[in-house]
Parts: C-alpha cells; structure tokens; sequence
C-alpha cells in the first residue's frame, strides 16, 4: 500500500508544523516566560481556538459549581437524640469493620485489624494501612458496582503501584466479576 506524492507531501507538512508547535512551546516554557512571547509565538487560528477551549473549560467550571451549590442541603439522617448521645462524654468509639467497642487509645483495632485511630489516615505509616485495606476491599470483598468505585480503585492502584497495577486490576476485575448479579433463568 503505497502513498502518492501529494500524500506523503501533506503528512510531511502536517508533521513539519506540529514539530514547530511542539519548538514553540518548549521555547516558551524555557524562555522569559509563557504570557510574555504567547500572543507572538502562536497564530491567529491558534491563539483563537486556545482562547475558545479555555472559555469552554471556565463554562463547565462554573456549570460545576453553580450545580453544586444549587444543591439542597439534607439533614442528618439521625434526630437530635442520637446527635445528643454520639456527643456525650461517656460515649464510646466502636470499629467500623466488626463494631467492637474501643476503649484503648490504639491505631488498629484489636479484634480484626481494622484502623480506628481518629487520626490514622493523616499519619504517613498507619495511611499505609488504610489504604491497603481499601484495596484489599477491592479484589475480595464485595463492593458496591458502579463506574465511580472503579475508577477510583484504578486510579488509587495507578498511584500505589504504578507498573504493578495491571496485576490488581486482574484481581479487582475478577472479584466484580464474581459479584455479577446473575441473570434470571428464561421460564420453562
């Protein structure tokens, strides 16, 4: 499969320009500074499209935030009496995992392991934990399906182990296999 002399014309100016583009840019981040040589470096056509993507991104933003906003705000699920006994002196802190009460001043709970410490997520060698106990949540228990929990276990697992992830992927893909809602059998 060959290409015509027009062709491979058009693709070499395609490409001479995007090489230029590409020399722009790299001369403006290394040169006295973006918004000084900006409206020198680019062309009409350029400048006008970068100038509409970014009016487009600030309409979206803005979109984002007023949806936000507009929002309505909800109560707490629970009445003042529940609010009112979760804030007395006497009350007692219990395991998210297995509810066992916590009476000791420990960052890991002493029945299954799970963090409890009030502040364990901000301290750098318990957030390890934490966070290992998510993504073990991920490939073996079950979870909520829907696109938002897996992109971010994709996107904790891209941070945490980076070249490795594929293989969490694999596990975290067949355990929401597993969890597969069945079909319901044809009637007979």
């Amino acid at each position: 499969m060959g290409f015509s002399k027009m062709e491979l014309l058009g693709l070499w100016q395609t490409t001479h320009k995007c090489r230029q583009s590409i020399r722009i840019m790299i001369g403006l981040y290394t040169s006295r500074g973006v918004l000084h040589d900006l409206p020198m470096a680019l062309s009409g056509e350029h400048t006008v499209a970068l100038l509409a993507i970014l009016v487009i991104c600030a309409w979206e933003v803005y979109r984002l935030a007023a949806w936000v906003m507009a929002a309505p705000r909800t109560a707490d699920p629970w009445g003042p009496d529940i609010e009112l006994s979760l804030n007395r002196d006497d009350a007692v802190p219990v395991c998210h995992h297995c509810f066992t009460p916590q009476e000791h001043n420990g960052w890991f709970c002493p029945t299954c392991g799970a963090i409890v410490g009030r502040y364990g997520n901000y301290m750098p060698y318990v957030r390890v934990f934490a966070i290992g106990e998510v993504l073990r949540a991920g490939t073996t228990k079950r979870v909520p399906r829907s696109a938002l929990i897996t992109i971010g276990f994709i996107l904790l697992s891209i941070d945490m182990f980076a070249v490795a992830a594929p293989v969490y992927w694999f596990f975290l893909f067949r355990n929401l296999r597993r969890l597969r809602p069945m079909p319901p059998a044809p009637p007979s």
